[in-house]
């Protein structure tokens, strides 16, 4: 598959996170409040937010179903909420930017930050930052 556009590539990292989350690809594609399918959408809104400084327009012009700018910003707070209290999503989440990272590698190949530093939770971060 030739990327042209950003639609594309977030297409390729849907198919790469909904194996992690159980799913097929298409669930994640539509608006649903199934637990791992609004899971998997969190985990790719702040991939893209956290890892490739994609902001909420960039995100909503990709993705395949129409949302809300609220809805990512919301998406991406959530996600590292639920990694501060849940190791089993953390871990998730963990791979899910792994293979994420691999999609962009491979179709883009843009630089990443070092691995370590991808799936920081907010209050890692901030401690960090310190």
């Amino acid at each position: 598959m030739k990327i042209k556009t950003d639609r594309d590539l977030m297409l390729l990292l849907i198919d790469a996170v909904a194996p992690l989350f159980g799913i097929p690809p298409d669930q994640i594609k539509r608006r649903s409040r199934f637990r791992p399918e609004v899971d998997a959408r969190h985990t790719i809104f702040s991939y893209l937010h956290e890892v490739k400084g994609w902001g909420p327009t960039r995100t909503l012009r990709a993705f395949p179903v129409s949302f809300d700018h609220s809805t990512i910003i919301h998406g991406v707070n959530i996600s590292a909420r639920i990694c501060d209290v849940d190791s089993d999503y953390k871990e998730r989440r963990r791979q899910a930017f792994l293979a994420m990272d691999l999609v962009f590698n491979v179709t883009r190949c843009e630089p990443t930050p070092p691995i370590e530093r991808i799936y920081l939770t907010t209050n890692e971060a901030q401690n960090e930052r310190r």
